[in-house]
């Protein structure tokens, strides 16, 4: 219980109801008992046949609470064969499912990670739950912008800060709780327990396929659970050093019991792996979307040399792209006349179409070999 308590002591962490609860949704029934400070459970039999019993403090405000529910605690992770710090996530979040991120790496093995990179790490990592929702609500193997109601269920999820002695990050996934136990037994799960599931099933297909050499198979396939945003999020989680393993788990709410046996409980990618990751991302990418693109929008960023002074140099514009299907935000590289155009056409708040082959380089996304480059008058608009 040592790294739970190095930021909260046992008795604010656990309140009696919730421990209360939890035990009555894993199966422990409470009987009649003749000290009104304590809860009597009973629990699974013994070697002997004979119930287990727990003894649960009736109020936080009992001297020996503290004690009372590590022991519990420790009873209940020698039961459930899993860390008591688990067991208490559970039971302080029941209705969450908890995204467990493992980053393993020469550099990371103190727990620790350069800021230039956690920054591209918590990014990446969001963009993971993203677009795992994308693939849940509309199935493609690319997206070049997020649904909106993706994004909302990634901004609802919280951060967590998990035990040192790795680079490892836990996300809860908050979950409407069942309404009743007809719902329990026909798994008739909330979307946002099919987003997760769908988000393990398919990192594990991702990772069956490497390991037998088959990455056909996914680009074969109609899209389901794997995208190639889901495959660059994985990439832009990983440092570029040699030697790293990325493995991704989830604790499942008891609230919706998960019964599916041949469900992935943890998916691991390491090494070599990294470079089929890219390749079927690439390969997503490109087969869903036509390259050549008519983008139309407003310049809202100009950076450059002047090419009025003869100066030499990249003539860049960021548009805000409003042609649909497209990424909100493109850059693109001018020659010195649409240049001027362009900025002409910013100074004026006329809209612009280029027409070019777009791919994303990094995270942005670029316009390359432009041509019939036009500003829009009112009426071509």
């Amino acid at each position: 219980m040592t790294a739970l308590n190095e930021t909260q002591s046992l008795e604010r962490v656990v309140r009696v109801a919730d421990l209360r609860a939890y035990l009555l949704s894993k199966g422990w029934k409470t009987k009649p008992f003749k000290r009104p400070q304590v809860i009597y459970f009973e629990g699974p039999l013994d070697d002997e046949g004979s119930p287990l019993v727990l003894l649960l403090p009736a109020s936080e405000h009992l001297r020996d609470y503290p004690l009372r529910i590590e022991e519990i605690l420790n009873t209940l992770s020698i039961l459930e064969k899993r860390p008591a710090a688990e067991i208490v996530r559970n039971i302080v979040t029941p209705t969450s499912d908890i995204i467990h991120l493992c980053l393993e790496s020469p550099e990371t093995r103190t727990g620790t990670m350069e800021l230039g990179f956690v920054e591209r790490f918590f990014s990446s990592m969001k963009d993971l739950l993203v677009f795992a929702a994308c693939a849940q609500f509309e199935p493609k193997a690319f997206y070049p912008r997020a649904l909106k109601r993706a994004v909302q269920f990634a901004d609802k999820c919280r951060y967590r800060p998990a035990p040192t002695g790795s680079f490892r990050v836990d996300v809860e996934a908050p979950i409407t709780p069942p309404a009743n136990d007809i719902q329990i037994q026909l798994a008739d799960y909330p979307i946002e327990r099919l987003v997760l599931t769908s988000l393990i099933w398919g990192l594990g297909e991702l990772q069956k396929a490497i390991d037998v050499g088959q990455t056909s198979t996914l680009l074969a396939q109609p899209p389901r659970r794997i995208n190639a945003n889901i495959c660059e999020a994985i990439l832009g989680m990983k440092p570029d050093t040699p030697d790293v393993s990325w493995e991704v788990s989830i604790s499942w709410s008891p609230a919706w019991p998960i019964d599916d046996v041949s469900l992935p409980q943890s998916v691991r990618f390491e090494n070599r792996s990294f470079e089929q990751i890219d390749a079927v991302g690439r390969a997503l990418r490109v087969g869903n979307q036509p390259r050549q693109r008519l983008l139309r929008g407003r310049v809202v960023r100009l950076s450059g040399r002047d090419p009025l002074y003869g100066e030499s140099g990249p003539l860049t514009v960021l548009l805000a792209v409003e042609t649909d299907g497209a990424p909100s935000n493109v850059e693109i590289v001018l020659d010195p006349e649409q240049y001027q155009q362009a900025g002409a056409a910013h100074l004026g708040g006329q809209r612009i179409a280029v027409r070019g082959i777009l791919d994303r380089i990094g995270r942005r996304w670029h316009l390359l070999d432009v041509s019939d480059f036009q500003v829009l008058s009112e009426t071509n608009i």
